[in-house]
């Protein structure tokens, strides 16, 4: 396949093609988990779910170097606390952590900067 533009033309492969599918498939694609313990992010993907479950109190930790425009979301399913932090030196919100203060709250937390931010709340 060839794309031309004014000033350059690009002859991509077939196999071009399909790994920058697979690219894109996995930043537009979701990715879901279920904890019942101390977990860290992927940050494989461009938005990462993650429901808690279980009574013992948790740490979800949001993963080190996120990509700009990265998302996470939690969302506190058991009866633990959950405080949510992060894996390397980003901040949320400018500070080191967050609780979830109450069964189902939920946080949707976005990169920009290099720093992680709130970006949605749902508080039971």
């Amino acid at each position: 396949m060839s794309f031309r533009s004014p000033t350059a033309s690009v002859n991509l492969s077939p196999e071009d093609i399909r790994q920058i599918l697979i690219d894109h498939h996995s930043v537009l694609v979701p990715h879901f988990t279920t904890q019942s313990g101390a977990y860290t992010t992927s940050g494989a993907v461009g938005h990462e779910y993650v429901l808690t479950s279980g009574s013992s109190p948790q740490t979800i930790s949001l993963h080190a170097s996120p990509k700009e425009g990265q998302r996470v979301t939690v969302k506190r399913g058991g009866t633990g606390a959950v405080t949510v932090d992060t894996d390397g030196a980003e901040t949320i919100d400018g500070g080191a952590s967050v609780s979830l203060a109450t069964q189902y709250d939920t946080q949707t937390y976005l990169c920009i900067g290099g720093q992680y931010y709130v970006v949605a709340e749902m508080v039971n």
